[in-house]
Parts: C-alpha cells; sequence; structure tokens
C-alpha cells in the first residue's frame, strides 16, 4: 500500500458514471410501473451503491480505508425512440421522436417513484415492444458522487459505488432481459488533491 503520510488533508470529491443497456424494452416497464419481482429496482440499486462506497477497500486490495463524508448516487431510467409517421390505431405516440427520461423522484430509501403520466406502458410480458410506438432504446443512467476530507482521492470509491448499483439493477432484472450489458463506467470529475479539479480527464484548475 502506498503511503500517504505527507500528504495533506484536502477536501476531496469524485464522480463516476455508468450506464445498464437494456436488450429489450420489458425491464424498463417493470421498472418504471415498480412491478419488478424482486422489488424496489433502483431504490435498491441506489442503496446497494451508497454500501458498497463505504466498503471499497475491502474489495480493493490496496486502497486505504477512508472516512467518507457523503455519497450520493442518482440513477435514471431513459428510452430512445423514433415514432413511426403513422402510428398504429388506439395507441397513443409522442408528437416528436427523440429522448425522454423517467428519473428516479425518492430522495431516501422507501421514497416513491414519480413518473410522468404522458409516458405510455407496455404490456407486461410482451418483450419486443418499445416504451412507445416506433423502435428505438432502453438503459439506466447511474451518477456515483463520493466526498471526504482525508489525505487520498475517493475515485475508487465513485467507481465502486456506481458499477455495485450497475450490478444490482442487473441481479433484479435478469429474469426478464438476460441481454443486458453494463458499460461506460468511468470518473467523469474529481476535486481536491495535489491535481486540483478535472472535468472528463481535462483540467479546469
Amino acid at each position: 500500500m502506498v503511503s500517504i503520510s505527507s500528504k495533506k488533508v484536502t477536501k476531496r470529491t469524485a464522480t463516476a458514471q455508468c450506464n445498464v443497456n437494456f436488450s429489450n424494452s420489458l425491464a424498463a416497464t417493470l421498472i418504471r410501473e415498480n412491478r419488478a419481482k424482486k422489488g424496489d429496482v433502483l431504490g435498491v440499486a441506489r442503496v446497494a451503491g451508497i454500501m458498497a462506497a463505504k466498503r471499497t477497500a475491502d474489495l480493493i486490495p490496496l486502497c486505504h480505508p477512508i472516512a467518507i463524508t457523503h455519497v450520493e448516487v442518482r440513477i435514471n431510467l431513459r428510452y430512445k425512440y423514433d415514432v413511426p409517421t403513422t402510428a398504429p390505431a388506439g395507441e397513443n405516440t409522442p408528437a416528436e421522436a427523440g429522448q425522454d427520461s423517467l428519473p428516479w423522484a425518492g430522495a431516501g430509501q422507501g421514497d416513491a417513484y414519480n413518473w410522468p403520466s404522458s409516458t405510455t406502458p407496455n404490456p407486461e410480458g410482451v418483450k419486443s415492444q418499445s416504451p412507445v410506438a416506433g423502435t428505438g432504446s432502453c438503459w439506466v443512467e447511474i451518477s456515483a458522487t463520493v466526498s471526504c476530507e482525508g489525505k487520498t482521492g475517493v475515485e475508487m470509491e465513485a467507481l465502486t459505488a456506481a458499477s455495485v448499483a450497475a450490478l444490482t439493477i442487473y441481479d433484479m432484472c435478469k429474469s426478464v432481459d438476460k441481454g443486458m450489458r453494463i458499460g461506460g463506467l468511468r470518473v467523469v470529475r474529481k476535486e481536491g488533491g495535489k491535481s486540483g479539479t478535472w472535468v472528463e480527464g481535462v483540467s479546469v484548475g
């Protein structure tokens, strides 16, 4: 383990992000309607990420145990779609093609969802249908921010939080979508320490 005894104590923050991409829309529908068999997918994933951040030194052999002062895990269910020129009879479709998001509105464990009322849910069991008429894709965006006042950074804690949140979503949805892909894991922002602040690998001071 590298010695950090000569380093100064400073406020340090790191944010990591990753995505869980679904291969069909059923998992996204069940998450949106809070009908997944294992329960509140996004709520459980958020708590799992927070717990993982606090246990990073137990998982990564050469990480220093850090007294974390704050952990925040944000999770958004999103979809991108292409609306057909003529919508099938009886179906409600958005006026324009584009992106929409279904953020988890809960501020703490057990809080409820606040889904937009304009979304059109899929029938349960239909795996080939998109969240709206047309074709598209569904995914979950995960962002984990960790802070501390210490001698070493919290990049690994943020990465671990995002990773475990993603793995939790996979575990809770694998019964309906074994083709999920987890990707895009990276640190997007880092503050504090000798190297200062940088965003997506670019120093900003």
